[in-house]
């Protein structure tokens, strides 16, 4: 799945690319696209019957739910919030090297990452996703640990709490 604006720089050009060589050699994959369509008309990118094409939504957890993996092959990227949505979601992760994609995600610990722009990298990680369930569960077990610590609301508190103790110390 790929949840965005559907963009160039989002690197959706490569994610199109790479899922058709992927779509001819195995035609039971679907891929599922969320979001506002600026770059590309969604009309002509569902003409493939194994491409889905949605208009973007509030609320995208029902096509979290239906997913296996999320893929965000962006060019440019800061920290997205697709990316902490998988986490959350317990789904497997693909993304490019970049911004805060590569802060977030270890290659082969909690995802995949492929250099930025590399289509032939992409089609590599998105068949390892598919071909061993073993690692994408794993992956996605990873992630969502990494996510529910860094959005623990208690956590947080306690390192804000200690940030300002060490502050007030230091102006002693």
């Amino acid at each position: 799945m790929y949840v965005g604006t559907v963009l160039k720089r989002k690197g959706f050009d490569i994610l199109i690319e790479a899922f058709n060589k992927l779509n001819t050699i195995n035609k039971n994959i679907k891929l599922l696209v969320v979001g506002s369509w600026e770059d590309y008309n969604k009309n002509i990118v569902g003409r493939n019957k194994n491409i889905l094409c949605h208009d973007a939504v509030k609320d995208v957890s029902g096509f979290y739910s239906a997913a296996d993996a999320v893929v965000l092959p962006s060019r440019i990227e800061s920290f997205p919030f697709v990316m902490l949505e998988a986490g959350l979601y317990n789904l497997p992760f693909i993304g490019s090297r970049t911004g805060g994609i590569e802060e977030l995600i270890e290659n082969k610990v909690n995802g995949l990452l492929f250099e930025n722009g590399n289509m032939n990298e992409l089609l590599k990680c998105m068949s390892e996703i598919i071909s061993h369930e073993r690692d994408r569960m794993l992956f996605a077990d990873q992630l969502h640990k990494k996510v529910i610590e860094l959005t623990d609301v208690h956590k947080y508190c306690i390192d804000l709490k200690n940030i300002y103790n060490g502050l007030q110390s230091e102006n002693i």
